[in-house]
């Protein structure tokens, strides 16, 4: 059937063709003798007519620009002065056209514009897909295996802090035991010193009562021989005044 609204997008004739197909990446509409397609195929190429259009040029070694390429491929056979390519795509389009006549009565509907077959973009789509969902897959399993690490150097890490606090308190004990032994022998030595003391006190307090005890007897004796001394001068005094009375008559 004729495609009406759409020009081939490879040649410059009118759409009069009923054999079009829509290219699936520039999404334009060729005739099959443009791409080179026939009905018996069933199917087109996924590569644009562009792409198709540069890669002859090239070989022909008469690329200019892109729209010349693609005029290269599609110029009718009346304005191209003998070229082949043109020739040959009427040709093509000559026999699509038969073999779709011939076809008709067999198969019906054996193609359908709106009803496009699996293409590799599908399967490029689905390969996508795969490698998306594994990609999540393996980002979500490394997520794991970081949270999985994350919490074990945590516990590394508290495990560490208690060992520390362990330790510190280790310390802390010995330190506190240290000062009461330091503080017990200093205060053992105080009271060993005062009881030294009290003692050198006392002892000195001792000697000092025996000292006063033996001065206060030394005194006491002193004095008994003083008052002896003293009683025997006044007997002879008192000798002597008796006795002078008769000296004095005598004489």
């Amino acid at each position: 059937m004729t495609k009406r609204g759409f020009d081939c997008g490879g040649c410059e004739r009118h759409n009069t063709v009923e054999d079009m197909v829509p290219c699936e990446k520039c999404r334009k509409w060729y005739h099959y003798g443009c791409v080179g397609v026939t009905v018996m195929l069933k199917s087109w190429c996924n590569l644009c007519v562009m792409k198709v259009a540069k890669c002859e040029a090239k070989e022909m070694g008469r690329l200019k620009s892109s729209k010349e390429a693609i005029a290269m491929t599609g110029v009718p056979a009346e304005s191209c002065e003998g070229d082949k390519r043109a020739k040959r795509a009427a040709h093509s389009e000559g026999e699509a056209s038969e073999n779709k006549l011939a076809t008709e009565e067999k198969e019906p509907t054996t193609f359908h514009a709106a009803k496009r077959p699996p293409t590799a973009n599908s399967s490029t789509t689905a390969q996508h897909k795969r490698s998306r969902q594994a990609a999540l897959e393996k980002l979500m399993e490394v997520q794991q295996q970081e949270r999985e690490m994350a919490m074990k150097e945590y516990e590394l890490k508290m495990a560490n802090l208690k060992l520390e606090h362990l330790k510190i308190r280790l310390r802390l004990e010995e330190e506190e035991a240290s000062i009461r032994s330091v503080t017990d022998a200093r205060i053992k030595h105080q009271q060993q010193h005062q009881q030294q003391h009290q003692q050198q006190h006392q002892h000195h307090q001792h000697q000092q009562q025996h000292q006063h005890q033996q001065q206060h007897k030394q005194k006491q004796c002193t004095i008994a021989v003083s008052d002896g001394e003293i009683g025997e001068l006044a007997n002879v005094e008192m000798v002597n005044v008796a006795t002078k009375p008769f000296d004095t008559l005598g004489d």
